[in-house]
């Protein structure tokens, strides 16, 4: 079990398929509220179709096309933060995130995030970060804002929900401290 250790309560978890039960059960618990901005949950009807989401993501996790972390607090299961759609090429990456409502407005998803902007511009050395946003999701826009990251514009009718297309919010964060390489050179 690899974990990242972020503070006393807040502990980040590479999941393996004995996770699906746990995350399962917060999906279950906050299905209404999730659903609204996540369009996954509608699909994730039981634990097996969540140990099926762990098996395809340890797959794009080998292949280095995803970072995922189950986010732990005091050890339990509240939401899950990655990085998808890795490009090593462009060296980019989308972050993506869900936290339970019960541990929401505590700055857990900003710590989670701190840490995982870390990795992604140390470890996987990614230049760009981008994040996504539902354009009435308010509080994830303050998250994402909070931590560096600056809104570039809406994307009109991008994001599909229950009732249509609606608009979306693109927020980037580039790699201060990155090597750029001229490809003429």
């Amino acid at each position: 079990m690899f974990t990242i250790k972020i503070d006393n309560e807040l502990t980040l978890k590479f999941p393996d398929k004995s996770d699906a039960g746990g995350l399962f059960a917060v999906v279950e618990e906050d299905r209404q509220e999730l659903g609204r901005w996540m369009p996954w949950v509608a699909e994730t009807k039981t634990a097996a179709d969540e140990e099926n989401y762990l098996k395809m993501s340890a797959k794009k996790m080998i292949d280095g096309e995803l970072w995922l972390a189950i986010i732990l607090v005091n050890n339990q299961p509240v939401g899950t933060i990655d990085i998808h759609g890795i490009d090593l090429v462009n060296r980019q990456g989308e972050i993506g995130y869900w936290l339970s409502q019960k541990e929401q407005n505590r700055g857990i998803v900003s710590r989670a995030l701190t840490k995982v902007c870390e990795i992604a511009f140390t470890e996987l050395q990614l230049h760009r970060l981008g994040l996504i946003t539902e354009a009435g999701n308010l509080k994830s826009q303050r998250v994402a804002e909070k931590n560096g990251f600056e809104l570039e514009g809406t994307l009109r009718g991008f994001i599909r929900n229950e009732t249509g297309f609606v608009d979306a919010q693109l927020f980037s964060k580039i790699n201060s401290l990155a090597v750029v390489v001229d490809a003429d050179a």
